[in-house]
């Protein structure tokens, strides 16, 4: 099934298995719209729909998205494993570039590891792995506020029952 999100965007209601890039690309208000009105310094400008630009960096985005991908749906496909320590060679960079271009996200053996030990540490965990067994992951969920009209949006990492996870990577 293919999805088209229109300006009017989607209409309230929970959503299954909505692109990333559709729902991002959702007019509705979303955390991050939120995040930037309460400390514009921190989230930067904002394009014409209101949404503050990513501003932790493309390796920090790819590195979350991968871990995501990995223990929350099971899904290895996105990963395009680098066969160099680092990109300071022509031969790195291209075959990186060439990644990105194919829709892949380029990670080195060192990334991916400690990928695996993230996920290997959130199954081992008795509290956290029982949230993530059974669960539903990236539902989107829209919410019209009845006292400003305005569509809300919102997209739990993981729902099991009346419970939602939200798994975030950290430097440290």
């Amino acid at each position: 099934m293919s999805l088209t999100i229109t300006e009017a965007g989607l209409q309230p209601g929970v959503y299954d298995s909505i692109p990333n890039e559709a729902y991002h690309a959702d007019p509705a208000v979303g955390s991050t719209t939120l995040k930037g009105l309460l400390d514009p310094s921190k989230y930067g400008t904002y394009n014409e729909r209101g949404q503050a630009p990513f501003t932790g960096g493309r390796a920090a985005l790819d590195f979350g998205t991968v871990a995501h991908s990995v223990l929350l749906e099971g899904d290895y496909s996105a990963i395009e494993l680098m066969r160099f320590d680092d990109y300071r060679s022509k031969a790195a960079r291209e075959a990186r570039d060439a990644a990105y271009e194919a829709g892949k996200i380029p990670l080195k053996q060192t990334e991916l590891d400690q990928v695996m030990t993230i996920v290997d540490a959130v199954r081992a965990h008795p509290v956290a792995a029982d949230l993530l067994t059974g669960h539903i992951a990236e539902q989107t969920l829209i919410h019209r506020d009845p006292a400003t009209g305005v569509l809300i949006k919102v997209r739990p990492d993981a729902r099991t029952g009346g419970i939602i996870t939200d798994l975030k990577t950290a430097a440290s």
